[in-house]
């Protein structure tokens, strides 16, 4: 029968397991283990959490934009209603977009502050 590429048996059914390595934990504690002996010979080793702490700070990020943008939508739309409204085209749409950044700066203001400015 022929070779299977992909797992390297002479029969094809992909079953075939390396030499002890029968279960996952030992795989995994295996894969550990050189894993670690890499990061020592290459000199590539990093804080645990230092992937976590991006994480969070990616995740802080988002959301200061997602405020900042959130209010100066806000503000042009509620100054594009007042320009239907009352017809100061384009005076309400230009205050709209200044109170939107004022709201949204003051947003990432308040969110900075009760996340202790990290």
């Amino acid at each position: 029968m022929a070779r299977d590429s992909r797992s390297g048996d002479a029969d094809g059914d992909g079953d075939r397991v390396p030499p002890g390595q029968t279960d996952l934990p030992d795989r995994l504690r295996d894969l550990d283990a050189r894993l670690t002996k890499f990061q020592a010979d290459t000199g590539r080793t990093e804080a645990k959490g230092s992937l976590v702490k991006e994480g969070a700070a990616y995740g802080r990020a988002l959301k200061h934009v997602s405020e900042f943008v959130g209010g100066t939508m806000a503000g042009l739309l509620l100054g594009w209603l007042t320009d239907l409204a009352t017809g100061w085209f384009p005076l309400g749409l230009v205050t709209g977009l200044i109170l939107g950044f004022v709201t949204g700066f003051w947003n990432i203001y308040k969110s900075s502050l009760r996340s202790g400015g990290n």
